[in-house]
C-alpha cells in the first residue's frame, strides 16, 4: 500500500459527509488511542489506570461515536429565510 493511499483513507475516516474534517472524530480517535495505551500499560507493565479516568474516556468515546452516527441519519436543515416558527 502506498503512503498516498493510506493518507486518503485516514482523511476519509476523519471527514464528515461534506468532506470536511470532523473534530468529533478526531477526539474519538485520540481517546481510543488513550484507552488502548492505558489497557496495554495495565496488561503488560501493571501500571494502574484509575477506574474513573478509564470510564470518563470511555464515555467520551461512546458520546462522540453516538453524535457522529446521529449526524449521518439526521435530516439536513436548510435556512431559506422563511419564517418557519408560525408567528405572524
Amino acid at each position: 500500500m502506498q503512503l498516498d493511499t493510506v493518507k486518503k483513507y485516514v482523511a476519509g475516516l476523519m471527514a464528515d459527509d461534506n468532506g470536511t474534517p470532523s473534530s468529533k472524530r478526531l477526539v474519538v480517535f485520540f481517546c481510543v488511542g488513550l484507552l488502548a495505551i492505558g489497557f496495554i500499560a495495565n496488561l503488560f507493565w501493571q501500571y494502574k489506570v484509575e477506574e474513573f479516568m478509564y470510564n470518563s474516556i470511555t464515555y467520551i468515546v461512546i458520546g462522540g461515536m453516538g453524535f457522529t452516527g446521529v449526524e449521518k441519519f439526521a435530516p439536513k436543515l436548510t435556512n431559506q429565510g422563511d419564517d418557519t416558527n408560525g408567528a405572524g
